[in-house]
């Protein structure tokens, strides 16, 4: 009974109201036995626009660069969407948003308003990596370097090296780092968007040499950034690319950027 009424609300709290629906329930959109000082539907109302507003804030203030680069009000009703299609499953907001980039991906598509900035997903998924990396800082010492050492050689050849939490991996489009720093700094001037990016997102600690105060884009080359989605994707150690470029696990684990591993089958 509980878990019905939990449905039928969640359902109401993100449902666009229909005048169908009003009129189905004698002028009152909600099926639910809501009462207080006003008419149930008045009030549900005035909870669904609370929830949107509370979920439009946290996005916007996950994602300011694309927020700047739209405006409020049209941030405001890709959200909205995004809220609809992409409810709220739990409590804690830490990670909602998660798939906003995605969401925006699939508008480019489909809306002609959002399709005439086609970086913006780029840019997106590039501010939720940031996020991820604001509330994951390195934790230094991490790595089991004892745990390595046990291991023979051959087992060694077979670790699968596990990137920090926090580092973050994306591949764009768009010179979407370029922009970020154009919004962030007020420097639009003759910025190129129409550039491909490997990008690194740093979180704060990384020694890069020093600890990183606070999170950073670094842009990386071809072959760096396909050491690292070959580590991420899980590759064994002995078959990572190595021969074109001058990172290696070592130093990957020296700046923190590995903080741990698992033994392959």
């Amino acid at each position: 009974m509980l878990a019905e009424l939990q449905q039928q609300f969640a359902d109401q709290l993100l449902a666009a109201q229909k005048p169908a629906d009003a009129a189905a329930n004698g002028g009152d959109s909600s099926p639910l036995a809501i009462s207080g000082p006003a008419p149930a539907a008045q009030l549900f109302q005035l909870y669904r626009n609370n929830f949107y507003v509370s979920l439009r804030e946290r996005l916007e203030a996950v994602f300011p660069v694309t927020t700047a680069l739209v405006g409020e009000e049209f941030f405001a009703q890709i959200s909205n969407r995004y809220v609809r299609e992409f409810p709220l499953t739990q409590a804690p907001l830490a990670d909602y948003g998660d798939q906003y980039g995605g969401h925006i991906a699939q508008l480019i598509e489909t809306n002609e308003a959002v399709a005439s900035v086609p970086y913006l997903a780029d840019v997106a998924r590039l501010e939720w990596l940031l996020e991820l990396a604001e509330q994951r800082p390195l934790q230094p010492n991490a790595f089991p370097f004892e745990r390595l050492s046990a291991l023979s050689p051959e087992q060694q050849a077979g670790v699968r090296l596990r990137l920090a939490p926090g580092v973050g991996l994306l591949k764009t489009d768009y010179a979407a780092a370029v922009i970020h720093q154009g919004v962030t700094t007020g420097e639009l001037d003759g910025l190129d968007p129409n550039q491909s990016e490997y990008l690194l997102v740093l979180p704060a600690g990384t020694a890069w040499p020093e600890p990183l105060p606070r999170p950073q884009i670094q842009p990386l080359d071809e072959a760096a950034f396909g050491l690292l989605e070959a580590i991420e994707a899980g590759k064994e150690l002995a078959s990572l690319p190595l021969q074109d470029t001058d990172w290696t696990p070592a130093l990957l684990i020296q700046r923190g950027l590995i903080s741990d591993f698992e033994i392959g089958e």
